[in-house]
């Protein structure tokens, strides 16, 4: 499997904000990526903030962290037999699940 991450920054007048997908797919390209997780913003953030980090801990769970002023839109708990956890750097509560 391959994790791969895509941000999109969106600018103009009551049009500002950014909104970030995660997709897992085949990394054979065999099987098309899907949508895993979606976060977005109200407003534009400075770009050290709007990162998504990728961790695998084996084959089988992949951990997604993030932090900032994000909103998580969308998130999958498991895809194609993997577990997909995802934790908010930013807050003392965390939003895993397996």
């Amino acid at each position: 499997m391959l994790a791969t991450a895509r941000t999109i920054a969106n600018s103009g007048f009551g049009a500002g904000y950014i909104w970030t997908a995660v997709y897992l797919g085949g990394a054979n390209r065999s099987q098309s990526p899907i949508e895993i997780l979606e976060l977005t913003d109200e407003f534009e953030t400075p770009s050290d903030e709007i990162s998504v980090q990728m961790k695998w801990f084996n084959s089988m769970h992949l951990e997604l962290t993030y932090r900032g002023h994000r909103t998580l839109y969308f998130q999958a708990v498991t895809w194609a037999g993997v577990d997909i956890s995802v934790r908010d750097l930013s807050s003392k509560t965390d939003a895993s699940h397996k």
